[in-house]
């Protein structure tokens, strides 16, 4: 109940604007309402393309569009947010309860990530990744299980949730293969791999397939045009390091939303990391001497996902939404560890429980704060920045623009839920052909190719080096760009928005296009 109670409090911004605190969210809107529309998944209408890099949770927002067309798509996810998190409450608690973990530890260690605002802040995007982090949990819960609470069923509840965990998230295959690992910890026996294990490869041919068949490549574009935007310019050393500090820095950020919410910085900002650690390893210490066998297989896929995202995507995502399932455990294990510090110290159990009851209370009020805040911020600046881009080039653009792709833009959630995705994408997320253009520095003979006569481009200030040094749009590779019109959010929400998940730049800059002789 905490959970929904959590989520619903933060979800409480909703009734003065409703929309998402992210741009990407819309893609999964507009891939949706195309599917749903037109029957072809893709971000433009009609035509198959990547966007989205789960096909569930496409399947899932396009039967909403479907079945619930009048309803918002910001209330239909809130819905299955609610949902999504009772289910992992519930699960968590389960987990808990299994391992013999009772009283105020047991609480203290299940209902901990309820009390991050920055976890239940997932439940706002619209996105797949708490019904992958659900997913995850019931596969673990069933795959360990007492043996006499299993039944003829359980080996074909594996199978489908393996399948639809790769569906859902390409890297449920690491975590498939974290717990089904674990298979002498569950007092299994290698032929209870089968179904799971076929469950898995049969998750994989279609996402592979899927991916070949719209891309011409195994994995999905948009996880290529990610891998090049986060690792473009930097050494592979320092973008590990570089993701590891941003890991560490977004557990810390269930408190404090940056140095100008809390004065955290410097030197408090790493004390601070390093009581947090010792909490976590306090509290993996006490898991391993109570033996609770679930909890340590999820410690265990907590680092899966980690050296995952550290070897093949060094990025946390917006909002940490990339390590949700790091971002719990470590809610979970700093609490746990609290408890058990206070009770290595002496403390009776009603000391302690007060103690761990003061230190949540603190953390939910003061984490339910600074994300409320943050929150409000996200969904504002995509409505004042992008809603009104977007708005205004409907009125004062050439009706042509959209009805063809003549218009092209980096950020392509709102915008393109506005134009129905008759937008060409500069971000490299929709369509796989253009990642060589974008990494042989011609992105000019890209749109020339595309007829597009117009991009919208994200940038801090009109001197910006997205245009020139990112897409090389510039006299010297063909292009000639004429500013046609400016949006900016307000600084001071943009600032914000921007430290709490990196929502987006605070301008939108239109310019038309002039095609010219490259300069080489």
């Amino acid at each position: 109940m905490l959970y929904v109670v959590s989520l619903l409090t933060l979800a409480s911004v909703l009734r003065h604007q409703a929309g998402f605190p992210l741009d990407d969210s819309y893609i999964h809107q507009v891939i949706a309402r195309n599917m749903a529309e037109t029957h072809v998944v893709g971000f433009q209408p009609g035509r198959a393309s990547s966007g989205s890099s789960s096909l569930v949770w496409t399947m899932i927002l396009t039967a909403g569009d479907i079945l619930l067309g009048r309803v918002s798509p910001v209330w239909f996810c809130l819905a299955l947010s609610v949902c999504v998190m009772a289910t992992i409450g519930f699960v968590l608690m389960r987990l808990t309860q299994q391992d013999g973990l009772s009283g105020a530890a047991a609480w203290a260690i299940a209902l901990a990530p309820a009390l991050s605002g920055n976890f239940q802040w997932l439940g706002l995007i619209g996105m797949e990744h708490l019904l992958f982090l659900a997913l995850m949990l019931l596969l673990l819960e069933i795959w360990l299980r007492p043996l006499q609470a299993r039944s003829a069923a359980t080996p074909f509840q594996l199978f489908l949730l393996c399948f639809l965990m790769v569906l859902t998230r390409l890297e449920g295959v690491f975590l498939i293969g974290a717990v089904l690992g674990c298979w002498r910890f569950a007092d299994r026996r290698m032929k209870n791999l089968v179904l799971p294990g076929v469950g898995t490869l049969a998750g994989l041919v279609v996402s592979l397939g899927w991916n070949w068949k719209i891309s011409g490549q195994w994995m999905p574009a948009s996880m290529r045009g990610r891998q090049f935007l986060y690792m473009a310019g930097y050494g592979r050393l320092d973008i590990r390091v570089r993701f590891l500090w941003d890991s560490c820095r977004r557990m810390l950020m269930t408190w404090s939303i940056g140095s100008g919410e809390s004065g955290l910085h410097g030197g408090v900002w790493m004390l601070s990391l390093l009581l947090l650690g010792g909490l976590v390893l306090f509290g993996i210490r006490e898991l391993m001497a109570r033996h609770a066998r679930r909890w340590i297989v999820l410690v265990l896929c907590a680092f899966t996902v980690e050296a995952a995202y550290l070897f093949v995507l060094p990025a946390a995502g917006h909002g940490g939404r990339y390590i949700a399932l790091p971002m719990m455990v470590c809610m979970s294990l700093a609490s746990f560890g609290l408890h058990a510090l206070l009770t290595t110290i002496g403390g009776n159990r009603k000391l302690v429980g007060a103690g761990v009851g003061i230190a949540c209370g603190l953390t939910l009020c003061l984490s339910q704060r600074a994300w409320m805040r943050a929150s409000e911020a996200e969904i504002e600046q995509i409505r004042t920045e992008h809603g009104v881009m977007a708005a205004w080039m409907q009125e004062n653009l050439p009706a042509e623009t959209f009805t063809g792709l003549h218009l092209a833009a980096f950020d392509i959630g709102r915008i393109g839920y506005q134009f129905r995705g008759r937008i060409v994408d500069l971000g490299a997320l929709v369509d796989s052909h253009f990642l060589p253009y974008l990494r042989t520095a011609r992105t000019g003979d890209y749109l020339r190719e595309h007829d597009v006569r117009y991009v919208v481009l994200p940038m801090t200030d009109q001197n910006d080096r997205l245009a020139s040094v990112w897409l090389a749009l510039d006299p010297e590779h063909g292009v000639e760009l004429t500013l046609v019109h400016t949006v900016c959010a307000d600084r001071g929400i943009a600032e914000l928005a921007w430290i709490a998940s990196g929502t987006a730049l605070p301008c939108q800059y239109l310019y038309s296009i002039r095609y010219v002789t490259p300069v080489r």
